[in-house]
């Protein structure tokens, strides 16, 4: 009895060791360095076209087209060349200048320059983004019916103070997409991205793509603010 015993009690330990070293280090060390491998891919994939639109919007040749009206003669050629410039440099589908004050889309998409859309009531979309009034607004479609697996990045264009419209990129993820899906740890490991309201955006499920997180994971209703708020933050659920 006393041999089951201790060897009961050398089992609970080492099992109790070898879990909490586990704990350690899944929480010190494996998600540290998938959260920087996902963070750096989305930076390179997202971010750094975002940040390469603000340096667009400040073009001097692109703010004096603005303020002489935005005419095509003389300088159309020229807006193109930014547009392209974006594409060649940061490997975007497209890019388009919507503008403000003709409602005309300077389009170019899979290298085909397009002056044709003129913006309408319709397109909500416009209106919202001026009205918000935040300087870049990012919107990612997962295998969705109309847009496929793209991400939108618009970036605000102010004119001496004043709205002129905004650029906007098209991103494709389908390679990031089932890149992110696999990076995992272990088989049952979830990973996904959520906004700041903790809404689901990006999850290899797309069921559950733009529902909310606590809805679908109800044990993090009581833990989000801290989530939300925290640099790092793990919890057992």
């Amino acid at each position: 009895a006393l041999l089951l015993l201790v060897a009961a009690t050398i089992i609970f330990l080492n099992t109790y060791a070898y879990r909490s070293g586990m704990h350690r280090q899944l929480v010190d060390v494996q998600l540290p360095l998938l959260s920087s491998d996902i963070l750096s891919r989305l930076d390179k994939t997202i971010m750094e076209p975002s940040r390469g639109l603000e340096l667009a919007a400040k073009n001097p040749l692109l703010q004096d087209w603005v303020r002489k009206g935005e005419p095509n003669e003389g300088y159309l050629d020229q807006i193109y060349g930014i547009l392209e410039s974006i594409v060649d440099t940061y490997n975007t589908m497209g890019t388009t200048f919507a503008s403000q004050h003709t409602r005309q889309y300077t389009d170019l998409q899979n290298g085909k320059r397009d002056y044709s859309y003129v913006i309408s009531d319709k397109d909500t979309w416009f209106s919202n983004f001026r009205d918000g009034k935040q300087p870049v607004g990012i919107t990612v479609y997962v295998n969705d019916p109309k847009w496929g697996t793209k991400a939108f990045v618009n970036r605000r264009v102010d004119v001496d103070g004043a709205y002129a419209g905004l650029i906007s990129i098209t991103i494709d993820l389908k390679d990031f997409v089932k890149e992110f899906s696999g990076m995992t740890i272990g088989k049952q490991g979830r990973t996904f991205i959520v906004d700041a309201e903790g809404i689901m955006r990006l999850t290899a499920d797309t069921s559950q793509l733009n529902k909310a997180l606590s809805a679908l994971f109800p044990a993090y209703l009581d833990q989000w603010s801290k989530v939300a708020h925290a640099d790092s933050f793990s919890f057992p659920y």
